[in-house]
């Protein structure tokens, strides 16, 4: 340890020498500042850096931030954890907040949209609760795009093809309107095939498919009112999901490699189709030198609709539709203030959003009975709960937490089960049977925050932040009586109910304590304290209490004409923090409420130019996360100990940028340390870590470019999740292998 710390200090020595300072600007105090003065942990990734390395998609960025992960798998669904913060606790509760040019897209199938025309990304670590309120207790990420250009006009075009019948299309136009007006006009189109072969025809884990088109606009209105509109609409049409379950193997997957192919045999393909619409009108008014107003105003909205193989296998044992309508409107006023010593802003803030969702389930008779009396039969075998058992009923026998005993051969034990449910099957004399359910969520929320800068001296400065937040809250869920009777039973399998609940939350005010000392011009250090809250979980029959954490982080900024650099070192502390689990009694996902929870680490991040022609950049997070040992109420925790849901230990990158006449290369090497995909550390959960190295070639004449990319240079075969429904009804967990070797090239003009 003493020896990384001495090379440390003489790598910041070599790497600081009095340079030009390159002022980066960034938004993730709410208004823009140095970097340099922030006090926040914060990692930025600008449009070059995007562009360059061919990054469309957050969890293709997430490889190069330390200490997050984001999980793609399908566009409506992602899956976000930072420093090991993950899983959102409701249809409309996050611990991490998603937002487009500092607006809210809060709700999940809002929150995954295409990277193209971008000026910059910021990803704030720790709560934000002054900045982005509640639903960012965890942190931010924050996607600021292109706006238009008065007193410019050009122009770009950019097409490719690649593997996978991969075809692709990007346009920008900027239009100077008058002197005071410009207009810029983007759009994207992707179109692929899915990267997993489907025995039955077609393919799946196609994520990424896009066509989205971005209209924004600029007006300085008056000397002293200037207005910003950005309208986007995405609409995406992609192979779905391709969970896989090797306990059931396919007869016609001789291999049944957990990378393999799938075999999915119904009359309906795994497919996901979303329409994505975002309006925001963005107006600032200069009062005086000093002060200015704010106003913005926002209307998003989805419609998305999935088709998708929950239990991952070639029988219909259980497949579903999902079709989700999501609404978000808000409003947020703010009066800013600076001066030499002194700078602060105070606003207000109300948002509106919705989530109505619709499921229909499918599953063949046949297949459920066999299911029903292998699981039976297993259990008793083992010793364990089965879906039978009076205590532990509603799911199978391996889906328990409670079997992970070193003297089971798991792995064995779940493949005879898988092998059992297929060699009992009798086929029933009627249609699958179908059971629909319907879930809603409302939320109207109002915040009042402030944050203020008071410079002590040339070198110190201090900042305060408060906000407080009230939320009403209602959730509802319906289960209409089935079409037909279980054809054996003469009932439904689920008799019909419709539940409601409702709860006004009056929130608690939350502060956050920074300071930024200046060393000199290329250096500055942060510290910060900071309170985060998810407000309190409103189900359709419970309401959780609210979830509490506080955190500190001491970190630096290092930034010159060669160099940028930043790291930071960090605590967190929770109470009541919510761990999804399976009610074995209902089958339905419930919350443990767990008293004290803690996270600490370190990151770093940053670049170095050796000259005009070369530069290095990387990243390096370590992250120790671990749940609590007994719940709020005093009780042993099942998961005590174990770690959180994707929160590798370690991830780091390593990359060159050499350019040589008119020819650029990028090499890039990611990695992902071993992490559980459920926090039930089941065995079979396990993601072993992997490394993917990435090539990106340009070569650069006058007014066009050509470039070629290959991602996952080396065909590593890797997973990206694995558990999902099959693993928590049926037992035997579904897999979704990650994206083999990908290629492609494209040609540019700029005019």
């Amino acid at each position: 340890m003493k020896i990384f710390k001495l090379i440390l200090l003489i790598f910041i020595a070599f790497i600081t020498t009095s340079q030009e300072v390159e002022e980066i600007v960034v938004s993730a105090e709410k208004i823009e500042k140095n970097i340099l003065d922030v006090t926040t942990t914060l990692n930025l990734y600008e449009g070059d850096f995007l562009d360059t390395q061919e990054i469309t998609e957050l969890g293709q960025l997430s490889y190069y931030v330390p200490n997050f992960n984001v999980q793609e798998q399908e566009v409506s669904y992602p899956s976000f954890s930072m420093r090991g913060i993950g899983n959102d606790s409701g249809a409309l509760t996050f611990r991490i907040g998603r937002f487009l040019n500092g607006q809210s897209m809060g709700t999940t199938t809002m929150s995954s949209f295409a990277l193209f025309d971008i000026n910059r990304i910021e990803i704030l670590k720790g709560p934000q609760p002054t900045t982005f309120g509640v639903d960012a207790s965890a942190g931010a990420v924050n996607v600021v795009t292109k706006k238009a250009e008065i007193g410019k006009t050009y122009g770009g075009f950019s097409t490719g093809f690649g593997n996978f019948n991969r075809s692709y299309i990007e346009t920008i136009h900027n239009f100077t309107l008058s002197e005071n007006s410009a207009l810029r006009l983007s759009t994207y189109y992707v179109d692929k095939d899915g990267y997993t072969k489907n025995l039955n025809g077609g393919s799946v884990n196609g994520r990424g498919n896009a066509n989205a088109v971005r209209l924004s606009y600029t007006h300085n209105l008056t000397e002293r009112l200037l207005a910003d509109v950005v309208l986007y609409h995405e609409y995406n049409d992609s192979p779905g999901p391709g969970f896989k379950n090797i306990f059931i193997p396919s007869p016609r997957d001789q291999k049944n490699s957990i990378y393999g192919p799938v075999d999915f045999r119904n009359d309906e393909l795994a497919n996901t189709k979303r329409y994505l619409n975002t309006y925001q009108f963005l107006f600032d008014y200069t009062l005086n030198t000093n002060s200015s107003i704010s106003f913005n105003l926002q209307n998003s909205s989805t419609r998305t609709d999935n088709y998708f193989e929950a239990d991952g296998s070639f029988i219909q044992l259980f497949s579903a539709m999902n079709n989700r309508d999501d609404d978000l409107e808000s409003y947020e006023i703010q009066y800013n203030f600076k001066n030499d010593i002194l700078s602060f802003f105070v606003g207000f803030n109300e948002q509106t959003r919705s989530a109505s969702e619709s499921y229909e389930f499918y599953f063949d008779e046949g297949y459920l009975m066999s299911f029903l009396g292998v699981d039976a039969l297993t259990s008793f075998q083992y010793g364990l709960p089965g879906i039978l058992d009076p205590d532990f009923g509603g799911a199978g026998v391996f889906a328990s937490n409670r079997i992970f005993d070193s003297a089971l051969d798991l792995f064995s034990a779940r493949a005879s089960y898988g092998q059992a449910i297929l060699a009992n099957y009798q086929a029933l004399p009627v249609p699958l049977y179908t059971e629909n359910r319907f879930d809603r969520a409302d939320e109207e929320a109002t915040s009042l925050y402030f944050n203020s800068s008071i410079k002590v001296n040339e070198n110190l400065t201090l900042t305060l932040g408060y906000r407080e937040n009230e939320t009403d809250s209602t959730a509802s869920q319906s289960v209409p009586d089935c079409p037909r009777p279980l054809l054996l039973f003469g009932v439904c399998q689920t008799p019909s109910y419709e539940i409601s609940n409702n709860f006004t939350d009056p929130g608690q005010g939350l502060f956050k304590y920074g300071a930024n000392y200046a060393f000199n011009d290329d250096i500055s250090f942060y510290a910060n304290y900071s309170e985060g809250r998810i407000n309190p979980v409103v189900a359709f029959s419970a309401v959780t209490p609210a979830e509490e954490v506080e955190t500190i982080d001491v970190g630096f900024v290092i930034v010159n004409s060669k160099t940028f650099l930043s790291g930071a070192i960090y605590t967190y502390d929770f109470s009541n923090y919510s761990v999804q689990r399976l009610n074995y009694a209902t089958g339905q996902t419930e919350l443990d409420i767990m008293d004290t929870a803690t996270i600490q680490g370190f990151e770093v991040y940053g670049s170095f130019n050796f000259g005009l022609n070369s530069k290095v950049f990387g990243s390096f997070g370590n992250n120790d996360a671990k749940l609590g040992s007994n719940t709020a109420s005093g009780q042993s925790f099942d998961y005590a100990g174990n770690k959180w849901r994707f929160a590798p230990e370690y991830t780091y990158s390593l990359g060159i940028d050499i350019s040589l006449n008119k020819f650029n290369t990028i090499l890039a090497y990611t990695y992902q340390d071993d992490m559980f995909a459920e926090e039930s550390n089941d065995p079979f959960t396990l993601i072993e870590g992997y490394g993917l190295l990435n090539l990106n070639l340009n070569y650069l004449m006058d007014e066009y470019e050509v470039s070629a990319f290959a991602k996952n240079l080396l065909d590593e075969k890797y997973l990206i999740d694995i558990g999902n429904t099959g693993g928590n009804i049926i037992g035997t967990p579904t897999v979704i292998a990650g994206a083999p070797l990908t290629i492609g090239v494209s040609i540019s003009l700029n005019y």
